[in-house]
């Protein structure tokens, strides 16, 4: 046994009867201090176990110590540090915001990394397993949900006690400068639960983020703000994260505190029970994952008979096992053998028995158990590989009992690591879909294609108005008749691009509208054509929503609408359809639909933001999905601008029923206010802007029950039609003036040359620190001021491919280099679309870093649906009709 992991040799000699109970890596006590029961039959078990007495702390183990036994009294206790290190850092001078970063002397130099093992010896006590809690001194934790109880910011430790009320809810309003409404230097977070082992030093661990980032992202997701407007407006307190980062730690931190509540609901039972043990009580406290508790805790369930290693521990077979490891070949088992014994009745049986006790040591063994986690990586090791590695360094029983065990061990986790990474690709691949450039000013004809029911037609003006509908059949003999149809459409409507739909008879439809344009049939016309993926289509058709926005158009022409309204603006219209049935990646059935539904629902809500929406012509669905706002909300808007006009700055969002600052502050940053709309209204009403503040604040006043907050003022201003959040107006106002500008200077062309002087003379930080804000702030600021009117964020993104003719796929021939667009990703690979009718596959081997451009290098190397790249084919299998391609680069 001489591959065994060194821990198991050196602790082997000291071993008793009771010390392989529990699992190693979950056991945090020394040797010395271990004296864990032998377990019982339930018949057997003391009602009421003795716990521990006290023992003091060890300062080299943080997490897990003997000190963290639970209590019967509870006490309250303050945490005092004993090094200097920690990980809530001194607030930041130039800003006047108290926040998390990097101590002073650390100036300078990255955050210590995630592999850096921080230790910081902390005293502490765990009150008690009837869940009391003791506060962490520097490290802010939490087990409530991401939008449970809120912060309170305590002034000292002597003033934190556990028995205080439950906090207030934390109304957050407009704050100067980019700076949060509360501090989240303050250390303190209380928790609903007390765990042996530092929330925030978990989440770093688990997520590869820094401590100080989690501790803050602790405290944002506690005060219930969205990712979008983290993201955006909060980019100093976590280190300018990506959405994607903040919805991984936000899992992780759901995933925490939902094994710190189901740990202590277990301590609960087995204390009622009559089960519960000091030693038993530190296992379950030192558990991180649910994986890890069932295993703690599953002996002692109601009924458990006990694991196949504890009842031949039962029998004796422990020494026989323990003498395995430290003297094989002096081991005599037949001396265990009792023939009126069931278990020990035979050398067969007494060798099963202590294959099972070997068995359970080595799989509750830390090292052995990081050892097999390391050569699990899906990528590095195959699973034959593994079993070799296995085959050649144990014996026969570690090769038959032990590698089934951890091979169940693990399959869990791989399967949930698996299925994490797949949803986060589905997710790329939604913002992908969702952000491709909008295709405006072109009056377009969406085409559903069909054979039986022929080819549903739908022409919508540039304003996504529907001026015509109509079925023509292609495809059944009378494609001629038809053409003559289409063109006098095409000509009487001035329209030159055919959105056509991937569904059925697409390839079919492609090749006729190509065989016309080739002849220029449709001349004087310059007539092209996209493929369009039409996934949701048919849902939306007969969907409410649909029903409501074309109530007298057939659900089979609705669906030509919405092909065609994918290219104009994909957002807007997407949106209105469910996330998972958009078709964002194969196998979405295998994942958990709640994570995927979680997930799929955030990248909406963070698209939709980051775009933003002009509240005045917006639909309601798609103002739902703005950050801090929901169904009702959005309804609400749309009723207030129904019955009060337009609406003329940002701050009239306060008069809305339900909503309050809180949602305000959430949503107002992604709100626009278009000027020249407002001014064209109030024109055409003949009125001015006073005349309709009179009538709006007349209005507020006649409803029986008015919100307390005052009737905004009336006054247009520019900055609303910008993603300067309202909290920043002031700091917005004070550059301007320091730059000689005015708000009516905001996106216009020499606005960019006042900033870029003041830039240059004074520099982007020395300016922020003058303005007493933050560089992301001001950048975010001069972003604002210096975007033109109506700026989308999608101008330079993916754009539809348009074509005139096609590609027959006997025309490919190995090494011919192609342009395609991607259509799909999964985690073997990526198909793309290279206009032959079947889509090639990238395998994700193809698919390196050195590949992609700077600008689309990610946290992961996928490519998301829409994405145009270069690409080499590899191979050509004509009778499956599959194509292997090489990625060359993306464009």
């Amino acid at each position: 046994m001489s591959s065994l992991p060194r821990r198991v040799k050196s602790e082997s000699k000291a071993l008793t009867s009771e010390d392989y109970e529990l699992p190693s890596f979950l056991n945090s006590s020394s040797e010395s201090e271990e004296e864990e029961e032998e377990w019982e039959p339930k018949s057997k078990m003391a009602k009421r176990p003795r716990l521990p007495k006290k023992n003091e702390a060890k300062p080299k183990k943080v997490a897990a110590s003997r000190s963290a036994v639970a209590r019967k009294k509870v006490k309250k206790v303050a945490i005092k540090e004993e090094m200097g290190v920690s990980l809530p850092i001194a607030p930041a001078e130039d800003t006047g915001m108290q926040l998390l970063k990097p101590k002073e002397e650390d100036k300078g130099s990255k955050p210590k990394a995630l592999n850096q093992k921080l230790e910081v010896p902390v005293k502490m006590e765990v009150n008690s397993i009837q869940g009391k809690n003791s506060e962490r001194d520097e490290k802010p934790s939490t087990s409530v949900p991401v939008v449970g109880s809120q912060v309170k910011h305590e002034k000292s430790e002597k003033d934190f006690a556990f028995d205080e009320p439950p906090f207030k809810k934390i109304k957050l309003t407009t704050c100067p400068g980019g700076k949060p409404a509360k501090n989240l230097g303050g250390s303190k977070v209380k928790e609903e639960f007390e765990m042996n082992w530092d929330i925030v030093q978990a989440l770093s661990e688990i997520t590869n983020v820094e401590p100080w980032v989690c501790a803050n992202l602790i405290r944002l997701f506690q005060e219930e703000n969205t990712i979008p407007f983290i993201a955006r407006y909060r980019k100093e307190l976590i280190n300018n994260l990506e959405a994607d980062a903040l919805r991984e730690v936000q899992q992780v931190l759901e995933e925490l505190r939902t094994v710190e509540k189901k740990t202590h609901a277990m301590i609960e039972k087995l204390k009622k029970e009559g089960k519960l043990s000091g030693c038993l009580t530190t296992a379950l406290l030192n558990c991180r994952t649910l994986e890890e508790l069932e295993h703690v805790s599953a002996p002692y369930k109601t009924g458990s008979k006990g694991t196949k290693a504890q009842r031949a521990k039962q029998l004796g077979l422990e020494p026989a096992a323990l003498s395995l490891l430290q003297n094989p070949m002096e081991l005599n088992l037949f001396s265990y053998i009792r023939p009126n014994t069931k278990g020990l009745s035979n050398i067969q049986e007494v060798e099963a028995g202590v294959q099972h006790i070997l068995a359970d040591i080595f799989a509750k063994d830390k090292d052995t158990l990081d050892f097999i986690r390391k050569l699990w990586r899906p990528k590095q090791f195959l699973k034959p590989e593994l079993m070799r590695i296995l085959r050649n360094s144990v014996e026969d029983a570690y090769k038959r009992l032990i590698y089934p065990l951890l091979c169940r061990e693990f399959r869990s986790k791989l399967t949930s690591d698996a299925e994490k990474e797949s949803v986060m690709m589905f997710g790329r691949n939604l913002r992908q879909l969702l952000l491709t450039s909008p295709v405006r000013g072109r009056t377009l004809m969406g085409v559903d294609p069909g054979y039986k029911h022929g080819c549903k037609l739908a022409i919508i003006s540039p304003t996504s108005q529907i001026l015509h509908t109509d079925v023509v059949y292609l495809h059944s003999g009378q494609g001629f008749q038809e053409a003559e149809k289409i063109k006098k459409l095409l000509l009487q409507y001035n329209c030159s691009t055919v959105v056509i739909g991937n569904g059925t008879a697409c390839r079919e439809t492609e090749a006729y509208f190509a065989d016309l344009i080739m002849k220029k049939y449709f001349a004087p016309l310059d007539v092209v054509y996209c493929i369009v993926s039409e996934a949701g289509a048919s849902i939306y058709s007969v969907s409410p929503e649909a029903s409501k926005e074309m109530p007298d158009l057939d659900p089979n022409l609705r669906s030509a609408v919405s092909i065609a309204r994918r290219v104009q603006d994909p957002l807007a219209e997407l949106v209105k359809i469910e996330p998972k049935h958009i078709g964002v990646g194969m196998y979405q059935h295998d994942v958990s639909q709640t994570l995927l539904k979680a997930t799929l629902d955030s990248v909406v809500e963070e698209c939709v933001s980051f775009v933003g929406v002009d509240i005045n012509i917006c639909s309601e669905i798609l103002l739902r999905h703005i950050a801090g706002l929901n169904a009702n909300r959005a309804k609400s808007i749309i009723e207030w601008r129904e019955k009060n006009g337009p609406f003329i700055n940002r701050e009239q969002l306060k008069e809305v029923k339900g909503l309050g600052p809180k949602s305000f502050q959430q949503c107002a940053g992604f709100i626009r206010i278009n000027q020249e709309y407002i001014k064209t209204f109030c024109s055409s009403k003949k009125a001015d802007l006073g005349n309709h503040a009179l009538l709006t604040k007349a209005s507020a006043q006649s409803k029986k029950k008015t919100k307390p907050t005052p009737c905004a003022s009336q006054q247009p201003n520019p900055l609303d039609q910008t993603c300067i959040h309202p909290e920043s107006y002031d700091v917005a106002m004070s550059f301007l003036s320091l730059i000689g500008g005015n708000t009516n200077c905001v996106g216009k062309a020499d606005m960019q040359q006042k900033v870029n002087a003041i830039i240059q003379k004074e520099g982007l930080e020395d300016t922020a620190k003058r303005l007493n804000t933050t560089v992301h702030t001001l950048q975010l600021i001069i972003d604002g001021l210096t975007q033109p009117e109506g700026f989308d964020i999608r101008t330079d993104f993916d754009k539809p491919d348009f074509k005139r003719s096609i590609v027959c796929f006997e025309d490919l021939s190995v090494g011919t280099v192609l342009t395609g667009k991607v259509e799909n990703a999964t985690p073997f690979g990526v198909f793309v679309d290279i206009g032959v009718g079947k889509a090639g596959l990238i395998p994700v081997r193809n698919i390196t870093e050195a590949k992609l451009s700077k600008v689309k290098k990610r946290r992961s190397l996928g490519l998301g649906p829409g994405e145009r790249v270069e690409v080499k084919v590899l191979n050509i299998d004509i009778a499956r009709l599959r194509i292997t391609l090489d990625l060359i680069r993306v464009l």
